[in-house]
C-alpha cells in the first residue's frame, strides 16, 4: 500500500509506503489534536459554536 495523506487543517502531508506508516501518521495527528487546548480544536462533535 502506497499513497499520500494530508491533514486538511494544517496541510501536513506524508508519503507512505506501508499501512504502518499511514497508521503512524494518523496516530500522530490524533495525539496532536488531543494534546491541543480545547479553544484551538475545530468541529468537535457536539460543538455548536458560531
Amino acid at each position: 500500500m502506497e499513497g499520500l495523506v494530508e491533514e486538511v487543517d494544517t496541510g501536513k502531508q506524508k508519503q507512505f509506503k506501508s499501512e504502518n506508516e499511514l497508521i503512524r501518521f494518523m496516530r500522530e495527528r490524533v495525539a496532536d489534536i488531543q494534546d491541543s487546548p480545547k479553544e484551538r480544536r475545530i468541529d468537535e462533535p457536539g460543538d455548536h459554536r458560531s
